[in-house]
């Protein structure tokens, strides 16, 4: 269901513990394979979840089959493909609403505090109590210069280096090192990693939230604060918006859409979400991928090959360590957040792989609507899977869910073979009446038929406490 949080065993240096878990423990198997599966032209949706008092959204991404052929407004879409992701699998927006569901009438109007982008810089748009104009990150502006995001790049990593060190420092502390000490020194570092990734822009945010999902590898100061990445990144203009999906479909927007929200209700470090209607009176929601990102991903990824390079020929940080794997792997799977197309057919396996469950929804792609920076999905809302009050007031049992959740990751392992493999609670709503929906196709696994046999006999072994069929297994 959500990822699991548990609290590591924090030695001298977090920062040093936290880099040596995560480059020893990464192994490949060839029979589990994870596969970051988004599409470049789709579209990511935003669901959102509300509860009582508190309200996230939940970014639904749909996938887009490629080519997205004109069509005319009458063209009714394929119940074929569909897909979903988190919009930077994150939650961007919080407002505050009665009902448990927001209706559709609500997400319509924006997040509370959130404007229309005028054309002119110096408005503000306001996420979650905080203040963004476009002009306060450069990232945001689309255009990119390689020799200044080197220097900011490498001044962060430097500065990093610099925080490890000081952190087993007696003097840097005034004079000893205690815990309560070592505590507000991790939480202050965690506070400025997070400040320093939304700084840095769209590849940091996405390293960011992913290290926000391993608790078990990095100490929970760092996690907590990372995790605050899904609700810190600010929107780009209506008028950017209009340009790729015009661009895109060759098209004015009005032949496409019979309405379209112009204020986004959710934005992430990918892109962002709007509501719209096609010309049919179908609700769906939008992502629009953030403009200028390939160009960035290729100049940061060329500079991030220098630092990897650079510690995996250090003599001490590069014993043992595979650092130009961990810099490929990434790599991969950041190009894969982008690639709509391929979430898109993700999206469409997991959901003829539940067809016949009637407790777990999967939002539909409209492909005819997507393309590979466009992604139309179909809106489907809910109640966020951690938000426990309001799971609780609209009388849904919690042992329940947790119990189909489960019921549905061992569907996934052991019989499909095919599991989504970025279950954080952005990803996973509930339907009013108790059914489950699933979001963000971006990152998939699958597991080989002898995988999953072997498997099953682990858990029958385990069952029936027979020792010697799982030590066989």
């Amino acid at each position: 269901m959500s990822a699991v949080s548990k609290k590591n065993k924090k030695g001298d240096d977090p920062v040093a513990d936290s880099i040596e878990r995560s480059s020893i423990n990464r192994q490949s198997s060839p029979d589990v394979t994870v596969e970051a599966v988004s599409s470049r032209g789709s579209i990511d949706t935003t669901m959102v979840a509300s509860n009582g008092s508190v309200t996230s959204d939940s970014v639904a991404s749909g996938s887009v089959a490629s080519g997205a052929a004109p069509l005319s407004p009458s063209d009714n879409q394929s119940d074929s493909s569909f897909a979903a992701e988190s919009v930077s699998s994150s939650t961007y927006a919080s407002r505050s609403v009665s009902d448990a569901v927001l209706p559709k009438a609500a997400v319509s109007q924006g997040p509370s505090g959130v404007h229309a982008i005028p054309a002119k810089a110096d408005i503000k748009l306001t996420y979650s109590g905080n203040t963004y104009s476009e002009g306060d990150y450069r990232w945001n502006r689309g255009t990119y210069s390689r020799p200044q995001r080197f220097i900011d790049i490498w001044s962060f990593v430097i500065k990093l280096l610099a925080k490890r060190w000081f952190y087993s420092k007696a003097w840097t502390y005034g004079g000893s090192i205690t815990p309560e000490k070592q505590t507000k020194r991790r939480k202050e570092i965690a506070v400025w990693l997070r400040e320093t990734c939304l700084s840095l822009g769209p590849t940091f945010i996405k390293i960011g939230q992913l290290f926000s999902t391993r608790a078990d590898l990095f100490p929970i100061e760092y996690v907590e604060e990372l995790s605050k990445l899904q609700d810190r990144v600010p929107a780009f203009r209506y008028e950017q918006v209009k340009e790729t999906i015009e661009k895109d479909f060759d098209r004015p927007i009005d032949e496409l859409y019979k309405t379209f929200e112009p204020v986004p209700i959710a934005a992430a470090s990918l892109g962002q979400v709007h509501c719209a209607q096609l010309h049919s009176g179908e609700d769906v929601v939008v992502k629009i991928q953030r403009p200028g990102l390939s160009r960035l991903f290729e100049i940061d990824l060329s500079i991030l090959k220098g630092i990897a390079q650079y510690f995996q020929n250090h003599r001490e940080w590069g014993k043992g360590r595979d650092w130009m794997g961990i810099y490929a792997e990434c790599c991969r799977l950041l190009w894969l957040e982008i690639d709509f197309l391929h979430e898109g057919r993700n999206g469409d396996k997991f959901r003829r792989n539940f067809r016949g469950v009637d407790w777990v929804k999967v939002p539909r792609i409209y492909w005819r609507y997507t393309t590979p920076r466009v992604l139309t999905l179909e809106y489907m809302p809910g109640i966020k899977i951690s938000h426990y009050e309001a799971l609780e007031s609209a009388g849904l049992d919690r042992k329940r869910l947790a119990r189909l959740g489960a019921e549905a990751y061992l569907r996934q392992l052991l019989t499909d073979g095919f599991f989504h493999a970025d279950p954080h609670p952005g990803n996973i709503a509930v339907d009013p009446d108790g059914t489950l929906i699933f979001y963000d196709f971006g990152m998939m696994g699958q597991i080989q038929p002898l995988t999953r046999t072997l498997l099953m006999d682990t858990f029958f072994g385990i069952a029936q406490r027979d020792a010697n069929l799982v030590k066989s297994s």
